[in-house]
């Protein structure tokens, strides 16, 4: 299940780039980086790289925040190196913004002792959006979680965060879900999927992920709208398919993805197996 993903993405750092980080500010405290005095061109070139190794424009601190120590360190790496890996072109990940895990948690209706899917988990939004869900209803037999992704760091954060909780027992894969283990089929009541939008990924990923659904499971993922519409084979085939399967879908709100890195427009996806 392990895939090698080291060529995925990477870019060269142009030498200039590297001297304008170099000459940047690093505060320890906040995880963030100030940088020297740019010109435009420049600092945007600046900024594509430190957004791409996981930094964060903050407005009110005029900085990039980067979530902790490793994070800061990826970016001195990539000056040493003169190579950075693009993550969201390496993974296709853009994390689930909380209020729209929240939006596909309750639109799965997960009840108590519910066995429940989530492929591409990411940084745990949408498994952090369960957990909330299972302390809200009081479950008492609680639900057990397998969240798989094909980007292995994002596993020890996963596991730490949700080893002392109850009624939400968390395990983790990492590999890439389209190979995920055959004997699984049929073998979940819930799945609850953001996958990768590119290239058609999320109508193979949504494909694959309901043979594992069970019997009277429910599904519910975020997709790119273009297979409401798009005349190609693929996004018309789609649509066939899930005229045959029972389901509905709405648009979630215009922007919803924005402090994730993309505009792309969204819908969420329901169906009854």
């Amino acid at each position: 299940m392990n895939v090698d993903t080291t060529k995925i993405g990477e870019k060269q750092i142009d030498s200039d780039v590297i001297e304008a980080i170099k000459s940047g500010l690093w505060n320890h405290e906040t995880f963030g980086f100030s940088m020297p005095q740019l010109d435009r061109a420049m600092y945007q070139k600046v900024a594509k790289v430190l957004e791409a190794l996981g930094g964060k424009w903050n407005r009110r601190s005029r900085s990039t925040l980067f979530e902790d120590q490793d994070a800061m360190q990826s970016v001195i790496d990539a000056c040493e190196t003169g190579v950075y890996v693009d993550l969201k072109k390496a993974y296709q990940f853009f994390e689930t913004p909380p209020e729209v895990a929240e939006k596909l948690v309750t639109a799965a209706r997960i009840s108590d002792g519910t066995s429940i899917l989530e492929p591409g988990c990411g940084k745990g939004a949408i498994i952090r959006a369960i957990a909330n869900e299972v302390d809200e209803l009081g479950f008492s037999e609680g639900v057990d979680v397998l969240g798989i992704d094909i980007n292995p760091e994002y596993s020890l954060g996963i596991l730490n965060e949700f080893i002392d909780e109850p009624f939400c027992d968390v395990r983790f894969l990492n590999g890439d879900f389209l190979s995920f283990y055959e004997n699984r089929i049929g073998s979940f009541q819930t799945i609850i999927m953001n996958p990768p939008f590119s290239r058609f990924q999320d109508i193979n990923h949504v494909m694959r992920a309901y043979d594992f659904l069970t019997e009277g499971g429910r599904l519910v993922a975020v997709m790119s709208d273009g297979f409401t519409f798009r005349q190609d084979t693929r996004s018309a085939g789609f649509r066939d398919w899930l005229e045959v399967n029972g389901w509905h879908w709405e648009p979630l709100p215009e922007g919803s993805f924005k402090s994730s890195g993309t505009n792309v427009n969204t819908v969420m996806v329901i169906i009854d197996k």
